[in-house]
Order: structure tokens, then sequence, then C-alpha cells
């Protein structure tokens, strides 16, 4: 069971520590997604690796020049791999609430979404004051 019981609690924390995608592309396409890029990341570095490689057996039989290189070549081979693929990280649900509220008032304006607000707060009291029993007088 969970130790916090306040609602609002619930959802400030569920704010700060839920993740939403952010960078326009929905759920179902990163699912896919990044496990392609990182196919394609690894695919790049065995190419550059089995090149340098074959740099060096070329060189092996041929001149100590070309060895140097081939060395340096499979040396950055082994450098880019540090510098792979690396996941754009989620932003909080907080932050995409309050854009897509944010983009609602400056779409809708500001005095239609005040609007909104007032009547809702009213909805809520409303249904506060029908929901206490009333007391009669004597």
């Amino acid at each position: 069971m969970s130790k916090i019981k306040k609602p609002t609690e619930k959802k400030e924390l569920s704010y700060a520590h839920d993740r939403r995608n952010a960078f326009g592309e929905s759920t179902h396409a990163a699912r896919k997604a990044i496990p392609r890029a990182k196919a394609r990341t690894h695919r790049a570095e065995r190419h550059q690796v089995h090149q340098a490689m074959h740099l060096t057996e070329l060189a092996v039989l041929t001149d100590g020049e070309v060895a140097e290189d081939a060395e340096t070549a499979l040396a950055e081979a082994k450098l880019q791999r540090l510098h792979g693929f690396k996941k754009i990280p989620d932003a909080p649900l907080g932050e995409i609430v309050a854009k897509k509220i944010q983009k609602r008032i400056s779409r809708v304006g500001r005095h239609v979404a005040a609007a909104k607000i007032k009547a809702v707060k009213a909805a809520k009291a409303t249904k506060a004051t029908k929901a206490k029993p009333a007391t009669k007088k004597k």
C-alpha cells in the first residue's frame, strides 16, 4: 500500500517522476525507433572496426608507414564506440502539462480559459454544497 495518502501529493509526485516523450515522436514510434538507432550506430561501429582491421592486414604486408595509419584508424574506431547512441531523455510530465496549458491559453485566449476555470470552480462549489445536508433552524 502506498505511503502517500493525499491525492494532491500523489499528483505532485506523479508530475515530478513520470516522464513523457517530448521531441515530437509518438510513443509507439519511439518504441521501435530507439532500438533501430542503437542498431544503426552499432553497425557503423562494426564497419569502422572492420575497415581498420583490413588496413592493418594490408599494412603488415606492405609498409611500416601504413601500419601507423592503420593503428590510428583502429584506435579512432574504438574511440567512436564511446560516443555511440545516446537517447534523448524524456521530459517530466509536469513540464509537458504546463506547456499544453500555455498553448491552450494562447490558442483560445486568456479570457475564455479564465471563464472555463471559473465555471469548473463554480461547478465544484455547487457539488460541495449539495453534498452537505441542510440543517433546520428551530
